[in-house]
């Protein structure tokens, strides 16, 4: 049976949990005289620190996804390499055996179109092309074939090989983290939401203001209205828009968290509200601006947080926002 993904139990940032969290302390401090005997005494309040500090030991998205990505690009150097000198052998192979090339080429593991191929199908094809250059190395001296040559393009090949996997690390390691800081930050929020039950008990009949304190906002700070699901004909999944946005950004991913908890992927941009199938434009997540019209990129399937916006704007407002829910 498949492992199944954590779910955050909050519907807010982890920016906004922190804050929370740390505000908490200190009501629950200037209140420990009336409220100790409920549960929150100095232990309970201690408490908190760790939960906190091993929320923040796990680390960002950001860091993770950006080591991810630097591995994605060290392996997409090595196949463009490798995919190079492969389409030289290719053309040598061809030449040489002219009359008939069509076999060769089968075993050389040339056949059909590489610029198809995935770093993984291409590294299947070195490892073939490898095998076969040695064996007819007595065959393609005439085209500057060596046995120094075959190291070199060993070498190559073993370097895809290993950046493939470095990469894949890479991936495993976020997926980890992810479902680290997941469940990190659900148990730092049953706590804090423990903790305030308390002072919002206690202060509700008693004070208006000092119960506020108590009271941690489980709604997005950004109001975001859910249209209706439908699914979009280019892709598998669920499609929800969102609305009510405009122009106001700034606390764009905390709206969104309400209906992602699990994160997001990738964000698309189109002009017309009407544009159907989504642009082939975006950038990865995180960073970038919500605001920018198209930016182009090249960031492919998310294997970890395999969410994915599809922003509509007019030049100045954001009009909606499609969610992809992928699994």
């Amino acid at each position: 049976m498949a492992k199944q993904k954590e779910k955050r139990t909050y519907h807010f940032s982890d920016g906004y949990l922190i804050q929370r969290t740390d505000s908490l302390k200190d009501s629950l401090t200037n209140d420990i005289g009336v409220l100790a005997t409920f549960g929150a005494d100095a232990p309970a309040i201690a408490a908190l620190t760790p939960l906190k500090v091993a929320f923040d030991a796990v680390g960002l998205d950001d860091t993770f996804m950006g080591q991810m990505m630097q591995k994605r690009d060290l392996r997409d150097a090595d196949y463009n390499i490798l995919y190079l000198e492969m389409t030289d052998i290719l053309t040598k192979v061809e030449r040489r055996w002219k009359e008939n090339p069509s076999s060769m080429v089968r075993e050389f593991g040339l056949a059909g179109s590489m610029s198809a191929s995935n770093a993984i199908d291409l590294l299947q094809r070195a490892k073939s092309c490898s095998k076969a250059l040695t064996a007819h190395l007595g065959d393609l001296g005439g085209f500057a074939i060596t046995a120094p040559y075959i190291t070199a393009f060993n070498a190559k090949k073993d370097a895809l090989d290993a950046s493939i996997t470095n990469y894949d690390d890479a991936v495993t390691l976020r997926g980890n983290k992810t479902s680290e800081r997941i469940l990190a930050g659900n148990a730092l929020y049953a706590e804090v939401m423990s903790l305030a039950k308390i002072g919002q008990g206690y202060w509700a009949p008693r004070n208006a203001t000092k119960y506020e304190e108590y009271v941690i906002n489980e709604s997005a700070p950004v109001p975001v209205q859910n249209a209706a699901v439908s699914v979009n004909p280019t892709e598998t999944g669920e499609i929800t828009t969102l609305t009510g946005i405009g122009a106001d950004t700034s606390m764009l991913w905390d709206a969104l968290a309400s209906v992602l908890p699990g994160g997001l992927a990738q964000i698309w941009w189109g002009n017309d509200i009407a544009e159907t199938p989504p642009p082939p434009y975006h950038f990865d997540l995180p960073g970038g601006s919500p605001v920018q019209n198209h930016i182009a990129g090249d960031f492919g399937y998310d294997p970890v947080l395999n969410n994915r916006l599809f922003v509509r704007n007019n030049g100045t407002d954001i009009i909606a926002v499609h969610v992809r829910v992928n699994g």
